[in-house]
C-alpha cells in the first residue's frame, strides 16, 4: 500500500471523487533543497576533489548532452539543470503510522491519508514507460549531503582508465540523484516517488484506492463530509479508518472505524 496525506480542501476532495493526483514541478517542492540544481556549485564542488585529473574533467564537463526531453543541447551540468527543472514529481509515502506526515501533510492531523493499491503504481509504471514518459520510479534517498562529486568522480576514472567514454551515462546518473536524493532531515516521510517528463494532473480509478485513514482531529463537519463522498457506488469498497493516538508509541494507531 502506498499513502497520500492530504489536507481536507479541493485537492483532497477531487482525489478521493475524482482519483486526481498531481505531479509537482521542483519549485512546488515544500523543501527548497529537493531536487535543487546549481551548476556552477556543482563544479565547483567536483574541481576540489579532481586533483590531477582536473584537465580531464574539465574537457569532460565542456562536452554537450542532446537531450531529446527538453530538446536542449547544452553542457552536461546545464543539461542537468534543464532536465530537472522540467520534470514532474508524485510523492507517496510508505507509512500511515507517522505522526510527523499527519502534522505536515494532513493539516495538523485533521486531515485524510489516502491508501492506493500498489499494483495501480505497477500497471501506472509500466503504461507510462512505453511512451517513455516516465524518467525514474524509486525510493527516495536521504543522505548527509548531495554525492554529485562522488558521481563525477566516479565516472572520471572509468574514462581515465579507458573503459568507456562516459557523458550520457554520467548525464542521467547525475539526474536522477538530484531527483530522488533528499537531505537525511526528511527520512521520516519513507517516500516512494515517482518522477515524469512534465508536470500534470493525472487520475486514477475509483477501485485504485482501497482506504481512506481520517486524522484524529478531523472535525465533525468533515468527517461527515468524507462519508458522503465515500458513499457513492463507485468508492463503496474503500475501507474507511481513523488514525488515534498509539498506546505507549510515539506513532499512530489506525483503526477500523
Amino acid at each position: 500500500m502506498l499513502y497520500k496525506y492530504r489536507e481536507l480542501n479541493n485537492f483532497g476532495l477531487r482525489l478521493l471523487s475524482n482519483g486526481e493526483l498531481y505531479f509537482s514541478s521542483p519549485d512546488q517542492l515544500n523543501d527548497p533543497l529537493d531536487c535543487s540544481f546549481y551548476p556552477s556549485v556543482v563544479q565547483a564542488a567536483v574541481e576540489r576533489v579532481a586533483g590531477k585529473k582536473l584537465d580531464k574533467l574539465e574537457e569532460i564537463l565542456a562536452r554537450t548532452v542532446d537531450d531529446k526531453i527538453t530538446g536542449n543541447t547544452a553542457s552536461i551540468l546545464e543539461a542537468v539543470e534543464n532536465r530537472v527543472k522540467k520534470t514532474g514529481i508524485l510523492s507517496f509515502s510508505l507509512t500511515s503510522t507517522e505522526p510527523l506526515m499527519w502534522s505536515h501533510y494532513a493539516n495538523g492531523h485533521s486531515g485524510i491519508c489516502v491508501g492506493i493499491d500498489t499494483e495501480w503504481f505497477e500497471d501506472f509504471i509500466e503504461q507510462e514507460d512505453k511512451p517513455n514518459k516516465l524518467i525514474g520510479s524509486q525510493l527516495v534517498s536521504y543522505k548527509e549531503r548531495p554525492d554529485f562529486h562522488e558521481i563525477v568522480e566516479r565516472h572520471l576514472k572509468r574514462e581515465t582508465n579507458g573503459r568507456m567514454t562516459i557523458t550520457e551515462y554520467m548525464f542521467i546518473d547525475i539526474v536522477m540523484s538530484a531527483l530522488r536524493t533528499k537531505s537525511k532531515h526528511w527520512d521520516y516521510e519513507q517516500e516512494n516517488r515517482i518522477i515524469r517528463q512534465e508536470p500534470g494532473v493525472i487520475n486514477i480509478p475509483g477501485e485504485a484506492i482501497k482506504k481512506v485513514i481520517v486524522g484524529k482531529k478531523i472535525s465533525d463537519g468533515d468527517y461527515a463530509l468524507v462519508q458522503t463522498v465515500l458513499a457513492k457506488p463507485s468508492l463503496a469498497h474503500i475501507r474507511l479508518e481513523r488514525a488515534e493516538f498509539g498506546e505507549n508509541s510515539f506513532l499512530m494507531d489506525i483503526r477500523y472505524v
